[in-house]
């Protein structure tokens, strides 16, 4: 009992120191707000993590996210759950499943009916499962079910039921342990260890390496030599309540709800962590609810406030808390730090003051300086302080003040920036934006001209001096970069995209690297030669550049990087492995004191101390990329890995694969190829996206592009495209035989189609053969006809003529004299020369003929035809009168021809039809009467009546038809004429003698119509056909008697008067397409072309000539 109280003791004592050197990660989600709390851990074979939530949700972790983001990765919730060989193993009633993400779950053994399962455990290749009677262990290689009675149980403990909560195989032999303590398989049942006494224990660990057992009971923890035979315990390494049992290649991980207990090997140690740590690198939780050791040395931690990652690298960097607070006790942040020109410690400037921190002693530091420092140097065992009121000397062994004698500028003006030239014993400083340099040997204070320093619109304590050992020095203005070497000045115009700058160090003679806000650069002053660097990822801010023996090394958000001097990275060293994202402060590194492998780098949380030359011979544990998910067609296939199922992909489906790795904590840059023959190309955002894939084999290769350059190939992934089965063979089959069916069924349709052609082609031959000799035919019968047609015109006009010449020339040899006479003749031949065309009456607005002549002349011109048919045709006319008519239209040969033409289809031989002009009331009436075949109502239709009533009324007259059985009328009527006089012509006395009375006598009738021409002109509608309505006369007649008057057309004289009075409105200056509407135009364009055609300019034109006038 004594020793193990001194045991306990030992392990809270040794808890303190040590524990400060862990660093716990979170898990990224946990930024975002996202806690993840895990029951149990579990580790994935290909890589990642599998967490079993406290509401028995599963999901995975690839390094980077939490898959899925909402539910389980497993169709099942359940709260009994074991994770063996690359699968999870769970039970409902007497039988036990195999589990896997996105499939359902196989069943592979079964207990006898009525057993209920309690408990699943696995262990060295078993599955372990008990019920109220007996453990069962299931060799999952073999399928052996073995059956181990609980009854031996009961003669060990006095409790009414004991239950089996964890099992570990060990030598061929069962190791179980229950609520009332640790038991071994034997042959027969169990036996009871003694070294677990009655305890409850919960958890068993084997280490196989260490041939030591590990037993977690609510007591604490015990340790037990599994080659001693009688199980005794070597050690207790715990107290309270054990919830969680890890091993690492050097230590024991003891979980408890208190906190975290650390057992180290070598050298035999243990630190103990409580879990309340403020930090965010500390352990976050005291409930420890699962430990899980992965294969790189680190353990995953999950605790009440979420899970956690512990890397053994993280030793590399030492941690020291910080040693500058101020009078509450609070942490001061660092400026400054810079080692001691005695190398024997560090100076640390603060908002407090200055403080100096001895190498020996590395938590608290002290203060020599109290008060505002912008800048400091260490010149001589002496610190030259920049203050708001001008430089402070003090010794920098004492702090104690010293005098110099200094011009009154440098101790009464504010300096914001302090830089020592020590080849040159000279020192430079900004006061007020103007530079100065002050020579220490001769005590000469030069202020240069800062006409050149105002263009900066950083503040000065952005500002930053450095003087290089050659004496060149260089001025960074936040804006600007200037090299100043002795009096000439230089500015670099590459660096004005850099930002402010916060380091420079001199790599090489004349180079000089600097780390601003935007980036790294390195700048060659002999050769005037810019160039950046490279960074570790896109985004990372700089802060601090430091050089040693191992290299030149970057702090940044990103971590610690080291660089060649050709300026590319070789290691870059970020979380999980020893730093934080955002912990390193601008200008606060530098090399540790006596020792060349050290860095001593500023953080927010204190001081990082490194050895350089550790840090470069440790390798970084490995990185493996995994598969964390696949899915088909936006279906999940797989998550955490191979699933053991092969992807075979139809053809046009889309398969997106998610890629992460253990341990990242960031998003890495990922590239794939195919097969090894194309080139890489870039993973966006961890996820992979293949559509449209062609049929075949693929084998898909991944890597990460590190910064450094170097690539961390993942295991390739197999997958294939089937082919569609409309492109297999058989299908092919199909398609060929489809497409000779085709063709030789589309060979059939086209003779089909050729064949209906060709008889439709030769009934259309035929028809338009036939259709041809009828148009022939009708051709040549209307040639006929109308040769009839000339000769009746002709005749008619000839009878007329004749008659009127013989009258006339009667008359003009009874003429008085001889002038008389051959004036006469002239006109009566002109007025005979016109008639031959069209008689007209006085009036001229209707034309007046002889239908008797009209009549006999037909006769005439038909009578061989009714000869040949031997049809006899008379004409009788009971008046002597005149039978004059009016007609609109000259075309009583056209009704005469059809008349006829039908008599001579209807009569018969020896058939006499007899034609008869007489006077009826007014009009004149043609009656034709025969005995030819009846005008039965059909015929009435057909062309030749329709043709001959539309003529008729064309010339004014009108038809009217009577048919019977004896015979047939025809009535054709017009109006009959009185008013004309043929014998007008015979009083030579009133024929005028020449043209004026004729004129004279239409004068008033034109004036009229020019009247109406001014008042009607607007309007767009008034035209020939108007004036005629209005003025009471023909179209006709309107145009021939204008024509006689004016020896001009009517239209042309509408067009000139409204053009003349378009002319008048453009000079008044209205518009051109108010003129062209109102002067009758409706187009503007159509009255352009009108007025350009009579002026000879367009109306733009017009107006434009009529201004410069």
């Amino acid at each position: 009992m004594f020793q193990i109280v001194l045991l306990l003791c030992g392990a809270l004592l040794t808890g303190t120191s040590a524990a400060s050197q862990a660093v716990f990660y979170p898990l990224p989600t946990q930024a975002s707000g996202n806690i993840l709390v895990g029951n149990q851990l579990y580790p994935s074979q290909d890589g990642g993590l599998w967490i079993q939530d406290m509401q028995h949700r599963v999901k995975f972790f690839d390094g980077v996210e939490v898959l899925p983001k909402v539910g389980s990765a497993l169709n099942y919730s359940l709260a009994q759950l074991t994770y063996h060989q690359s699968a999870f193993w769970s039970f409902a009633g007497n039988e036990v499943y195999r589990l896997q993400p996105a499939q359902e779950r196989e069943r592979v053994f079964g207990l006898t009916p009525g057993s209920d399962i309690n408990q699943i455990g696995a262990s060295q290749g078993y599955i372990w499962v008990t019920d109220q009677d007996g453990f069962y262990a299931y060799q999952i290689n073999s399928g052996k079910l073995t059956r181990f009675a609980l009854t031996r149980l009961y003669q060990y403990s006095q409790l009414a039921s004991i239950k089996i909560q964890a099992a570990q195989f060990i030598d061929s032999r069962w190791v179980v342990a229950t609520n009332a303590g640790v038991y071994l398989s034997a042959q027969n049942g169990f036996s009871h260890i003694d070294a677990s006494n009655k305890d409850n224990v919960s958890l068993l660990h084997y280490s196989t390496k260490r041939r030591e057992l590990l037993i977690g009971s609510d007591d604490g923890a015990l340790l037990v030599n599994v080659d001693d035979p009688t199980y005794q315990p070597v050690t207790l390494l715990a107290h309270g309540n054990i919830s969680a049992l890890a091993e690492t290649q050097d230590s024991y991980w003891i979980g408890t709800d208190n906190g975290l207990y650390i057992q180290h090997f070598f050298p035999n140690s243990q630190e103990y962590i409580n879990g309340l740590g403020t930090e965010p690198f500390e352990l976050q939780g005291q409930s420890i609810h699962a430990l899980l050791a992965d294969s790189r040395g680190g353990v995953w931690v999950s605790t009440e406030n979420g899970i956690q990652y512990y890397s053994p690298y993280s030793a590399q960097f030492e941690r020291r808390p910080q040693p500058i607070d101020d009078v509450n006790k609070q942490r001061l942040q660092i400026r400054n730090l810079h080692l001691t020109q005695a190398q024997n410690g560090y100076w640390l400037h603060a908002q407090g003051g200055l403080y100096r921190l001895a190498d020996n002693n590395q938590t608290d530091a002290e203060r020599v300086y109290l008060g505002s420092v912008l800048d400091f140097v260490e010149i001589n065992q002496s610190l030259w302080i920049a203050t708001p009121k001008g430089i402070v000397v003090i010794n920098a062994q004492s702090g104690k003040p010293e005098s110099k004698d200094l011009p009154r500028f440098m101790t009464t003006e504010s300096v914001s920036q302090l830089e020592f030239n020590a080849k040159r014993q000279q020192l430079w400083g900004i006061s007020q934006g103007e530079l100065w340099r002050y020579d220490l040997r001769s005590g000469e204070l030069k202020r240069f001209s800062n006409h050149w320093l105002n263009s900066s619109t950083m503040p000065q304590s952005h500002w930053h001096l450095f003087a290089m050992q050659s004496g060149t020095l260089l001025l960074s203005t936040g804006s600007h970069l200037y090299v100043i070497d002795g009096e000439a000045v230089h500015l670099v115009s590459h660096a004005q995209h850099a930002g402010r700058i916060f380091d420079f160090i001199e790599v090489e003679p004349n180079v000089v690297w600097g780390s601003s806000a935007y980036g790294v650069f390195a700048y060659d002053i002999k050769q005037r030669l810019f160039r950046n660097l490279p960074l570790p990822a896109e985004g990372v801010s700089p802060k601090c550049l430091v050089r040693n023996q191992d290299g030149i090394w970057l702090t940044s958000s990103a971590g610690l990087s080291r660089y060649q001097n050709d300026g590319s990275i070789v290691d870059h060293y970020s979380p999980p492995f020893g730093v934080l994202y955002n912990e390193f402060l601008p200008s606060s590194c530098t090399s540790l004191a006596n020792n060349k492998h050290g860095l001593l780098l500023g953080s927010k949380y204190g001081l990082v101390s490194v050895n350089s030359y550790s840090l470069t011979t440790n390798l970084l544990p490995s990185e493996k990329i995994i598969v964390s998910q696949v899915r088909v067609n936006q279906a999940l296939h797989s998550v955490g890995g191979k699933t053991g199922l092969p992807i075979e992909l139809e053809y046009d489906d889309v398969l997106s694969v998610r890629f992460g790795g253990i341990p990242m904590f960031s998003k890495p840059k990922f590239e794939y190829r195919f097969n090894d023959e194309q080139p890489w190309r870039p993973v966006v955002s961890q996820q992979l996206t293949l559509s449209h894939l062609e049929v075949g084999e693929y084998e898909l290769m991944v890597r990460q592009q590190m910064p450094n350059n170097l690539t961390i190939y993942a295991m390739n992934m197999a997958f294939t495209v089937a082919k569609p089965w409309y492109l297999g063979r058989y299908a092919i089959t199909i398609y060929v035989v489809c497409l000779m069916f085709g063709a030789a069924l589309l060979l059939w349709w086209r003779s089909r189609l050729s064949k209906r052609n060709h008889r439709f082609l030769q009934a259309q031959v035929g028809l338009k053969t036939e259709q041809l000799r009828h148009q022939g035919r009708v051709l040549i019968a209307n040639n006929h006809q109308l040769r009839k047609q000339l000769q009746l015109r002709r005749l008619v006009f000839s009878h007329v003529l004749d008659g009127m010449k013989k009258r006339l020339h009667r008359q003009v040899l009874s003429a008085s004299s001889l002038k008389d006479q051959q004036y006469l003749v002239e006109q009566i031949y002109a007025e005979l020369d016109l008639l031959e065309n069209v008689r007209s009456d006085k009036t001229g607005s209707q034309a007046v003929f002889d239908l008797e002549v009209v009549v006999e002349s037909a006769l005439e011109v038909w009578r061989e035809e009714f000869e040949r048919r031997d049809v006899s045709v008379s004409l009788e006319k009971p008046s002597p009168q005149a039978a004059l008519i009016e007609v609109f239209e000259f075309n009583l040969d056209e009704v005469l021809s059809a008349l006829f033409n039908n008599l001579l289809r209807r009569s018969y031989r020896k058939q006499h039809i007899s034609l008869n002009v007489e006077l009826r009331e007014q009009r004149v009436v043609l009656v034709c009467c025969d005995q030819g075949k009846a005008l039965v109502e059909a015929d009435l239709s057909i062309t030749d009546w329709s043709a001959v009533k539309k003529q008729v009324t064309q010339s004014g007259g009108q038809l009217a038809i009577f048919s019977s059985s004896e015979r047939n009328l025809v009535e054709l009527s017009w109006s009959s004429h009185h008013v004309f006089d043929e014998f007008d012509v015979n009083e030579s006395g009133e024929l005028p003698l020449d043209d004026s009375g004729s004129q004279l006598q239409f004068e008033p009738w034109l004036q009229k119509l020019e009247q109406l021409v001014q008042e009607q002109f607007s309007d767009p509608e008034f035209g020939t056909t108007s004036a005629a309505k209005l003025m009471f006369v023909s179209e006709r007649s309107l145009q021939r008697r204008f024509k006689q008057l004016t020896g001009r057309t009517f239209k042309d004289y509408l067009n000139e008067v409204r053009l003349e009075h378009a002319c008048r409105q453009l000079l008044e200056g209205d518009k051109v397409s108010d003129v062209a509407f109102a002067c009758g135009f409706n187009d503007p364009s159509y009255f352009s072309q009108r007025f350009k055609a009579q002026f000879g300019a367009s109306p733009t034109q017009f107006i434009e000539s009529q201004e410069v006038l």
